[in-house]
């Protein structure tokens, strides 16, 4: 898995829309800006853990190079914005003038990065499963072959089924073996085909 400094699902810039420091509002919408930014978090963790539950080794996943950055005291996200808010509660109208779009500009670097994450594991999940279903259809479609040429009960190529069936079936899948145990099935069916010298 590689780490992600590096997106959008749904843009922060959504929770935001209405910015220019304005009090107590202005630090409102920044809590519903670190509120989406834990959905995606959430979610990016989601996805890779699907991934592993579905597929040994799946590619292409990414994780936080940094997966506190929203808490770490002295550089969080949530930190800063519980200073922000002390702030204006002091009465220190300049400095959250100041802060909050210090603020947005770190979370909205921030957006792009988890969101970048989230796209790239959506994207390995639906390609390992994209790769599992069409080893499946395969392994389907010549065990119709085999019937077809009336060897389908084969006791090897039964075998060589039962192998590839249970490699596709059981998580997580090793996608490359299962995908080795196919091409083995489909070879043996070839080879039975009717007028092919064994």
């Amino acid at each position: 898995m590689s780490s992600a400094r590096v997106g959008r699902e749904r843009s922060i810039g959504d929770a935001e829309a209405t910015t220019g420091f304005q009090g107590g509002d202005d630090l409102d919408a920044l809590g519903l800006v670190l509120t989406e930014l834990e959905r995606l978090v959430r979610r990016g963790s989601e996805l890779a853990t699907q991934a592993f539950g579905q597929f040994t080794a799946p590619s292409g996943l990414v994780e936080l190079a940094d997966p506190e950055f929203l808490d770490s005291q002295g550089a969080g996200l949530r930190p800063w914005l519980s200073d922000l808010r002390a702030a204006a509660r002091a009465g220190h109208d300049q400095a959250v003038a100041v802060g909050v779009p210090a603020w947005r500009r770190l979370a909205a670097d921030a957006e792009e990065v988890v969101q970048s994450l989230v796209d790239a594991n959506d994207r390995a999940v639906g390609e390992a499963t994209a790769s599992l279903a069409e080893l499946r259809q395969r392994l389907t479609g010549f065990q119709a072959r085999a019937g077809r040429y009336g060897v389908v009960e084969d006791p090897a190529l039964r075998a060589l089924h039962a192998a590839a069936s249970e490699a596709l079936t059981r998580p997580p899948v090793d996608l490359e073996a299962a995908g080795r145990l196919v091409a083995e099935y489909v070879a043996a069916v070839n080879l039975r085909a009717p007028g092919t010298a064994r």
